[in-house]
């Protein structure tokens, strides 16, 4: 499968803004909520099985299971009938939040040197995610985002003919709103034949060319050794 990303900014109104703007507060406190949930279980287990801190303390039953993304998605499920707020946002949008949590969560314990996830602020949660999309959402000049509904984009370049859209970002930037649209093919990328040599080359700033075999090709010379020659003649 072959996909590719292309990004357009958004020309959203006013009011549309304030619907941007209300997703990302929603989804940023359903994260640090689910976060400190997570956390919060961690730090139970750490109790000393004599004694307890006299400032506070975590209290979990013993029962609990940890809160994984599964048991999450249900609690939220729940938190609707209560939270009515969290109707206002789209189910696969909060869905993509907590997945992204889990993934914060999963990268601390596979990938060495990374560091323990942190709660967001405004500055660190500036997009969301619409896990799924269709062509029908996509017309010439505008896109679709369910319970916000149709925005203008700036279309830089037209949509790739032959890919299907499949996920939607929105991100907020210095500049303003952009939409960042997965596009995917059923076409596979062919695998290398057995026996043939091939070699991947990557241009460079430093060195003119680098090879996949780690050889670096300076950069050729051509106006200093004209210089030389220039100034001895």
């Amino acid at each position: 499968m072959i996909s590719f990303t292309y990004e357009y900014k958004l020309k959203p109104t006013k009011k549309q803004v304030q619907d941007i703007e209300m997703y990302l507060d929603i989804c940023r406190s359903v994260y640090n909520w689910n976060h400190g949930e997570r956390k919060d279980w961690i730090q139970s287990r750490k109790t000393p099985i004599d004694r307890c801190s006299i400032e506070k303390e975590y209290i979990i039953s013993v029962d609990k299971p940890f809160p994984n993304y599964h048991v999450q998605a249900n609690n939220l499920t729940q938190a609707k009938k209560e939270y009515l707020h969290l109707k206002k946002v789209h189910s696969q949008v909060l869905q993509s939040t907590l997945q992204r949590l889990d993934k914060a969560w999963d990268d601390f314990f596979k990938v060495k040197g990374r560091g323990f996830p942190k709660f967001k602020n405004k500055n660190r949660f500036r997009s969301f995610i619409y896990p799924q999309i269709k062509s029908s959402d996509l017309k010439s000049l505008q896109v679709r985002l369910p319970k916000i509904g149709w925005i203008r984009i700036r279309k830089s370049r037209e949509y790739p003919i032959g890919f299907e859209p499949k996920q939607l970002r929105i991100v907020r930037k210095a500049t303003g709103y952009f939409a960042q649209i997965i596009f995917v093919s059923n076409e596979s990328v062919p695998d290398v034949i057995p026996g043939e040599i091939s070699l991947g080359l990557d241009a460079g700033i430093s060195s003119f060319v680098a090879t996949s075999r780690g050889e670096l090709i300076k950069t050729p010379e051509f106006i200093e050794r004209a210089a030389r020659k220039l100034k001895s003649l």
